[in-house]
């Protein structure tokens, strides 16, 4: 279907130009070539291809203001909209939409700030998605608000295997790309516990910002030692 914002459904300013290919098959391959100039640009989120009979249109989108000053030849801009954050396809099956994986944030310059073009990491933990490994990134950031205080102790990567962690933490870590889960992902990991906690819990989460409420992502209690926390997946009883 055509692209528009994951969350809002609203429509996205964009990049453009018809009559790119003469073929259905060639229109994924010809407009992701035409993009690709823009994938490295702050605020891209990704691609549409049309069927030939609707125009063989290519389309790249961005946030609300990242819309390139200079244009390829015989493409047109289209601005004015205010969507900004990940798109998704929804409706006729004459568009083709594709999200952008490398997209993060407002600006998407995250991702691009930690892992770069390809950066060799030094400081990583190994994690498997759907058969390929990635190597996710010793960069920490507070997940949810006001949770973590100054005193606290960062956690510490180990052997590229292991993450520990002491103390009061709410740690996030960004994957190098978005992954995609299914009805039938399984997340797979071992736990073990030194020291139990007082009036706390410990817990896994899966999730598209550093907020821990709201539906874009879950989380899943390993253990825990107080009530408040129903709304988790696992909670023990």
């Amino acid at each position: 279907g055509w692209c528009q914002n994951a969350a809002s459904g609203d429509s996205i300013d964009r990049v453009y130009k018809d009559d790119t290919y003469t073929s259905n098959a060639d229109g994924p391959s010809t407009c992701f070539n035409f993009c690709l100039p823009f994938v490295d640009a702050p605020g891209y989120v990704g691609m549409q291809w049309r069927d030939v009979d609707r125009g063989a249109r290519c389309i790249c989108f961005f946030d609300d203001g990242d819309v390139p000053t200079e244009l390829l030849a015989g493409s047109v801009a289209q601005t004015g909209r205010t969507s900004v954050g990940p798109i998704t396809g929804s409706g006729n099956d004459a568009h083709y939409c594709y999200a952008f994986k490398g997209y993060i944030g407002a600006d998407g310059t995250e991702r691009r700030a930690i892992y770069g073009d390809n950066a060799s990491l030094d400081d990583y933990i190994n994690f498997e998605v759907y058969g390929a490994d990635l190597q996710v990134a010793n960069v920490e950031k507070e997940y949810d608000q006001n949770q973590n205080h100054a005193e606290k102790t960062a956690p510490v990567f180990v052997d590229h295997t292991t993450i520990t962690a002491t103390g009061n933490t709410w740690s996030s870590y960004l994957l190098p790309e978005t992954v995609d889960i299914h009805k039938d992902s399984v997340l797979q990991f071992s736990f073990m516990l030194e020291e139990d906690t007082v009036d706390g819990f410990q817990a896994v989460c899966l999730d598209e910002d550093r907020e821990e409420t709201g539906p874009n992502g879950k989380c899943f209690v390993l253990r825990s030692s107080q009530g408040w926390i129903s709304h988790m997946v696992n909670v023990p009883t």
